[in-house]
């Protein structure tokens, strides 16, 4: 998919789940991002790429967050993430309180969520 028909589908669609990894080769820092959503009209898992771009300075918390919230808000996915799937690393952990602490994005769904265990 090109990414204007990835973005007409991502308007359409009400909850995503994101991923992000970031990895270095050949001396050169780059920053994966992955949207997955299930498609209402056939219950099928689907997914894109969000963007692979090469991280021009040091994978800072700022950095990071920044690269994210831009990447998602450019697709118009902000509000409708309701997961990020990371490694775990401490740069990641950093990254998404920085980026709740500044974007002001909440770290919980604003509509009722529910917790069934």
């Amino acid at each position: 998919k090109t990414k204007k028909e990835l973005m007409s589908i991502l308007k359409e669609v009400r909850y995503v789940a994101t991923t992000a990894d970031n990895w270095s080769a050949h001396h050169r820092a780059f920053l994966g991002c992955t949207v997955h959503w299930i498609d209402a009209e056939t219950l099928r898992r689907k997914h894109g790429t969000l963007s692979c771009k090469e991280l021009k300075s040091k994978q800072t918390k700022e950095l990071l967050a920044n690269e994210i919230y831009k990447i998602n808000s450019e697709f118009g996915i902000t509000r409708k993430i309701v997961a990020t799937t990371t490694d775990n690393g401490a740069n990641y952990c950093a990254a998404f309180a920085h980026l709740a602490t500044t974007k002001m994005i909440r770290l919980l769904s604003r509509h009722n969520t529910r917790i069934l265990m």
